[in-house]
């Protein structure tokens, strides 16, 4: 089985798909190459930034659990 959507994929096809049989074809395929680093830093910081967020998020799923947890305890112990 092949996964063939993914971002590596996804990259590969637009230059596969590009034509580049004549040398007037391969100055835009060169131009994308070149910019190819700048946009794979942007991806990468992408998915950084989207990690981070999901961590922040977690750690505040936590908190917000143990203060029920709390609350929950406080409660019962009222009983």
């Amino acid at each position: 089985m092949r996964n063939l959507h993914t971002p590596v994929h996804q990259l590969r096809s637009i230059f596969t798909m590009m034509p580049a049989a004549e040398d007037d074809d391969r100055a835009p395929v060169l131009g994308r190459l070149r910019n190819l680093p700048a946009a794979l830093d942007g991806y990468r910081a992408t998915l950084t930034e989207g990690i981070v967020d999901l961590k922040r998020w977690h750690m505040e799923a936590l908190r917000q659990g143990s203060l029920g947890l709390d609350d929950l305890e406080a409660a019962l112990a009222a009983l």
